[in-house]
């Protein structure tokens, strides 16, 4: 009957081993899920610096062009000679100046940094449930025994 004790609590510590490690361990499914995540985030920071990279190289490409000097000094406040400017004032009488163009700043992505927990505590659970298991088995089965001696006497 021991043997049988020894066979559960082996079956059972590397049963509950393997399930802990394959979904919180270090190559876990949590920790899988995890990096995808991080993975899907930096693809589209990469995506979004793509961009932005692309569009600076078109104003780059256009800089002396006619159109965008122009566009560039009307956002800076000059006027040609003979064009008439209009100032519009506040409440308060103070001119009300043009809303620069604000580019945000890119916020930092959020990372969880979950890396899964080690193989030792993996296995300390295997162990820990094993021996819980095989204790409340051994329980059950000794109250079994001593119910069904009480009856036959």
């Amino acid at each position: 009957m021991t043997r049988n004790y020894i066979i559960l609590f082996l079956w059972v510590t590397i049963v509950v081993f393997a399930l802990v490690e394959g979904v919180f361990g270090v190559q876990g499914v949590i920790v899988n899920s995890v990096l995808k995540a991080q993975i899907s985030q930096k693809q589209l920071e990469l995506d979004i610096a793509t961009l932005e990279l692309q569009n600076y190289e078109s104003r780059l490409e256009h800089i002396w062009d006619d159109d965008s000097l122009l566009d560039s000094a009307k956002t800076m406040g000059y006027a040609q000679p003979g064009q008439v400017v209009y100032y519009f004032l506040d409440t308060d009488g103070d001119p009300i100046e043009r809303q620069s163009e604000h580019i945000p700043a890119r916020q930092k992505s959020s990372s969880i940094d979950f890396q899964g927990i080690s193989t030792f505590i993996s296995g300390l659970s295997g162990v820990l449930t094993a021996l819980l298991i095989v204790i409340i088995r051994k329980i059950w089965h000794t109250r079994r025994h001593n119910t069904s001696s009480f009856f036959q006497e």
